[in-house]
C-alpha cells in the first residue's frame, strides 16, 4: 500500500529468493487486519420498556386534561437534540471541546448531586427533556416544580423556541418556592444575555436589580454585568472602566479575573481580556491550582489566537 514502509521496501527489491515466496505469503497473511466484529444490535424500544423501574412516573398527569389523550408515551433514550454549543471558528481549533460546552450544558443548574433530589422529580424532568414542542405546549406548568419547569424551559430552547424559554425562565426568576437544584442567578443571567443579544438593553438592565436579589451573596455580579451590558450597548470606554474598577477590587481572585477575561473575549475585547487572564494565571500558578490553571491557559490561548489573527489582518 502506498505510504507504507513495508510496501515501499518490497517494491524496490530485485533480489528476492523464489524459495522464500511461501514464507512471505504466510507472513503477509498474518499481518492482515482481523475481520471486524459485527456491531452489537441496538435494544428495541420494547426491551427498554421491560427493564424500566416499576415505579416509573406517569407523565400524563402533568398534561392539561383536554390534551392528555394525545399523549402516547415517551422514549427519551436515544433522542437527538439540537446542538446549542457555540460555533467555534478555525481560530479555536485545538481547544478542548468542554471549554465551550460546559457553560451551556450546566446552565441554570446548581452544583449538587442529583441523587440528593427526590427520584420522582428527577425522573419526571428526564422525561420532560425528551418531549416534542407540541407535547411541551400541552404541559400544565403550574403543576410542576421549579426543577421540572426548568427542564421544560431548556427543552424549548433546544427546539429553538426562545420565547417560551424566556417566559418560563422569568417565572423562575420570580419564584418563591425555589429548588436547591437550580442556580437562579445563572437563570437570570441567561435571560439578561438573551435580551442584550437582541438589543433589548432596557429589559436587560432592569433585570440586574433582580439579579442582586437572587444572588445577595455575590454583589459583584451586578456590577460585572453592568459593565458587560454597557460595552454591548456601545459605550465601550465606560464599560471597560467599570470592569477595571472591579478588577482592582478583586485583584487577588483568579476565578473572578478569569470570568472577566472570558466576558471580554465574548465581547471581542481581546487585549483587555488577555490582560485579566494573564493576571489570573499568575495567581493560579502561585496557588498551584492545576485545574484552574488549565482553564485559564485555554482562555489565554484563545485570546492570543484572536489577537494574532487581528494583527495579521491589520485590524
Amino acid at each position: 500500500m502506498a505510504g507504507s514502509k513495508e510496501h515501499d521496501e518490497w517494491g524496490k527489491s530485485t533480489d528476492l529468493d523464489p524459495d522464500d515466496s511461501e514464507e512471505l505469503e504466510e507472513e503477509l497473511e498474518e499481518d492482515e487486519p482481523p475481520t471486524p466484529e459485527e456491531p452489537t444490535p441496538k435494544r428495541s424500544r420494547t426491551d427498554r420498556e421491560e427493564t424500566q423501574a416499576a415505579d416509573e412516573i406517569e407523565l400524563e398527569d402533568y398534561f392539561d386534561d383536554e390534551d392528555s389523550d394525545d399523549y402516547e408515551g415517551l422514549d427519551a433514550e436515544g433522542e437527538e437534540y439540537l446542538d446549542l454549543e457555540p460555533e467555534i471558528e478555525d481560530l479555536g481549533d485545538g481547544l478542548p471541546d468542554d471549554y465551550w460546552s460546559y457553560i451551556d450544558e450546566e446552565m441554570g443548574y446548581a452544583d449538587i448531586n442529583p441523587d440528593n433530589l427526590p427520584k420522582a422529580e428527577v425522573d419526571l424532568q428526564a422525561q420532560i427533556r425528551g418531549l416534542s414542542p407540541s407535547e411541551l405546549d400541552d404541559l400544565d406548568l403550574d403543576t410542576l416544580t421549579d426543577y421540572c419547569r426548568w427542564g421544560a424551559a431548556r427543552t424549548y430552547l433546544e427546539h429553538g423556541d426562545e420565547s417560551s424559554f424566556e417566559k418560563i425562565a422569568l417565572t423562575l426568576v420570580n419564584s418563591t418556592d425555589r429548588s436547591p437544584a437550580l442556580d437562579y442567578a445563572d437563570i437570570t443571567l441567561a435571560l439578561i444575555c438573551r435580551m442584550a443579544s437582541r438589543s433589548d438593553f432596557q429589559a436587560a438592565f432592569d433585570l440586574l436589580t433582580r439579579l442582586g436579589e437572587v444572588a445577595p451573596e455575590s454583589p459583584e455580579l451586578v456590577e460585572r454585568f453592568r459593565g458587560v451590558l454597557t460595552i454591548q450597548q456601545g459605550r465601550i470606554t465606560e464599560g471597560l472602566e467599570l470592569l477595571n474598577q472591579l478588577a482592582e477590587r478583586y485583584a487577588d481572585d483568579a476565578c473572578f479575573l478569569l470570568a472577566l477575561g472570558e466576558d471580554l473575549c465574548g465581547l471581542g475585547q481581546w487585549e483587555e481580556a488577555l490582560e485579566y487572564l494573564e493576571m489570573a494565571r499568575d495567581i493560579a500558578r502561585g496557588s498551584n491550582d492545576q485545574e484552574l490553571l488549565s482553564s485559564i491557559d485555554n482562555a489565554v490561548q484563545y485570546a492570543q489566537r484572536h489577537i494574532r489573527y487581528q494583527e495579521a489582518e491589520g485590524l
